[in-house]
């Protein structure tokens, strides 16, 4: 992806934030401003719709569905304004879908 990207190929899509084993959604692309720059209205994940199943072990319980999680997303009035390049990238994830994933394990 990186360079090869033009921003208003990202309008529509979804940014999520990368955090080590977790992924924190951070909202949806809505506009462009420049060459490289790109306006993002805010979300935020309120609730894991997923009851977690735990077992003894690890330090002391590993969640069995961790990856099974289902979240449910609420829009902020406030827009971001963030600039699309190599880094971006490194800490970003695009997607089709607002995602989000808490790392019960970690």
């Amino acid at each position: 992806m990186g360079n090869q990207i033009k921003n208003t190929e990202l309008v529509g899509k979804f940014v999520s934030r990368r955090g080590y084993t977790d992924l924190y959604i951070h909202g949806k692309v809505v506009g462009v401003y420049g060459k490289t720059g790109i306006i993002i209205q805010e979300m935020r994940a309120v609730e894991n719709t997923v009851k977690r199943e735990y077992a003894v072990g690890g330090f002391s319980a590993i969640c069995l569905n961790n990856a099974d999680q289902k979240w449910e997303f609420k829009t902020l009035e406030s827009t971001l304004k963030d600039r699309v390049s190599k880094a971006f990238f490194n800490i970003f994830v695009i997607s089709d879908e607002p995602r989000h994933h808490y790392d019960y394990n970690f």
